[in-house]
């Protein structure tokens, strides 16, 4: 049994040491390199000062260099603070501030991405046909640092609702069951080690460490993408023979949109993975006949480390079934809840908040125990923040979120931390941002703003203004102006009348 992500590439359960684990662009990185790549950066990052229990930093889109960092730390007893690149200097700030790194490993390219208040030392590295690392050769000897499953392995930080990220500590032992090296590996998905899976997802993501981690523990080679290129996904499942390999509902569109798709060879794929948004079942059906593989839906979130509900391939056999619009059933790991507002359970088919409980489920966030205890209760009981309901059979459909969160291309947006980046322009007066459907896209951020006396509301200028300080996935795609926003009693604004009359004008134009 091995215990921590850095057993992922030692020697176990028989791996062929010589054997291709990564491909990526020319290179090709077997076991036995990704080993002893791991015990030299560890030991760099152990000469640089880095102690068990340090966060160490990571900015940078996805290569050979990211896959080092994830082991390297964890063999120095470390914390990995995987940091989304898309974010807005402003964001990152906040987050490094929050997480108080020993040290940052930031790719060469993104170096103007980290914050200049920010006083954290740099390990700079680069990745175009092998890593270089600015710093002298570490040994590449285990460095003999233990950990206990207890202690935290990663800070993966989510959007804030109310305007600032939370570090969900994500700690050894949910890696040991959740992503599979305390449990036989085909409990998951059915991996085998001789698949071929494609890796496109960002690092920082949750499911894209899910897609990583699991192939290498069960011995399957991937195929590692830095960033999602649709011509470059189609021409590697052909080039590769790519086995298996998932995408966000978005990027599964944009594929089977894109021209080479009709003249992609796609007869290699056994099963395609797709989750962090609802999936439109037209969609749905023409993924499945256009790729003609096993499709398996996921439902997740960051604080259950990944996914806790799927949509098996036995269930999109039947393509008129009732349950291809829900998310399935839950993992082998996991246990699911449906409850009221006074969180007593609910009966088959009402709504609810939806609750996890299982291995997976985060200790918490980081240096914020009133959020902790607000989000898990004493019984382990995660609240997810979404709205769903369950069928006779088990079979769990999300409906709404809770918490009002937008999902836009695969990306979680809460509308709070948009319209704090809205109201202080000097036209807008009150604001409200929703999602509102978007082909592409799944949902689209829209900020509904009632505009300031004698002021004219300008739509680029508003979405320029919170494109300068927020990310550019999260600012608003379209502007609408309106007199007076809709409110309750007490002056809160009904972001969900606002919503719902959004959808109603939306229909009268179809």
């Amino acid at each position: 049994m091995v215990g921590q992500i850095a057993d992922i590439v030692a020697p176990h359960g028989g791996v062929d040491r010589a054997k291709i684990a990564i491909v990526f662009e020319d290179q090709r990185i077997t076991y036995a390199d990704l080993d002893r790549r791991a015990d030299v950066l560890a030991n760099i990052l152990i000469a640089r000062g880095v102690k068990p229990g340090d966060r160490v930093g990571i900015l940078s889109k996805n290569n050979p260099g990211y896959v080092d960092t994830i082991m390297a730390v964890s063999r120095a007893g470390a914390i990995l603070v995987p940091l989304n690149w898309r974010l807005s200097p402003v964001e990152l700030g906040w987050i490094v501030r929050d997480s108080a790194p020993a040290l940052l490993v930031v790719e060469h390219g993104l170096e103007a991405l980290v914050p200049a208040e920010v006083d954290v030392p740099v390990l700079g590295f680069e990745d175009r046909g092998g890593v270089h690392w600015d710093d002298a050769p570490g040994a590449d000897t285990p460095p003999g640092v233990t950990v206990a499953p207890d202690d935290v392995a990663m800070l993966v930080y989510t959007s804030g609702t109310t305007g600032h990220p939370k570090g969900a500590m994500i700690a050894h032992r949910n890696f040991a069951r959740h992503v599979g090296l305390d449990t036989t590996p085909d409990r998951w998905t059915g991996i085998d080690r001789d698949e071929v899976c494609l890796v496109v997802l960002p690092l920082f993501h949750v499911g894209g460490l899910e897609l990583l981690l699991r192939p290498l523990f069960t011995g399957a080679t991937v195929v590692l993408h830095r960033e999602v290129d649709l011509a470059l996904i189609l021409s590697d499942i052909g080039r590769h023979r790519v086995t298996m390999a998932g995408l966000v509902p978005t990027a599964l569109q944009m594929m089977l949109d894109h021209p080479q798709s009709h003249a992609t060879d796609f007869t290699t794929l056994r099963k395609f993975l797709y989750g962090a948004a609802p999936i439109p079942l037209p969609l749905l059906k023409q993924g499945l006949e256009r790729m003609r593989c096993d499709f398996v839906g996921t439902y997740g979130m960051t604080e259950a480390n990944g996914v806790c509900a799927m949509l098996s391939p036995a269930d999109h056999r039947d393509r008129e079934a009732a349950r291809l619009a829900s998310v399935g059933k839950p993992t082998f790991d996991a246990q699911l809840r449906i409850v009221d507002a006074d969180g007593n359970d609910v009966g088959e088919g009402v709504t609810g908040e939806i609750m996890v409980r299982g291995s997976g489920v985060m200790m918490g966030y980081w240096r914020n125990p009133e959020a902790s205890a607000e989000t898990i209760d004493a019984d382990g009981w995660l609240r997810s923040g979404d709205a769903g309901y369950r069928d006779a059979d088990g079979y769990l459909y999300i409906c709404d979120r809770v918490k009002d969160m937008i999902c836009t291309g695969g990306e979680n947006v809460y509308p709070a931390e948009v319209e704090s980046a809205v109201f202080g322009h000097p036209a807008v007066a009150e604001v409200a941002v929703i999602g509102v459907p978007d082909h592409h896209w799944g949902e689209s951020v829209r900020a509904v703003v009632v505009p300031r006396p004698g002021a004219e509301v300008d739509e680029a200028d508003v979405i320029a203004w919170a494109r300068a300080r927020i990310a550019s996935y999260k600012a608003p795609r379209s502007v609408r102006v309106i007199d007076e926003l809709p409110k309750n009693a007490t002056g809160k604004i009904l972001r969900r009348a606002v919503r719902a009359a959004a959808l109603a004008e939306l229909e009268k134009q179809e």
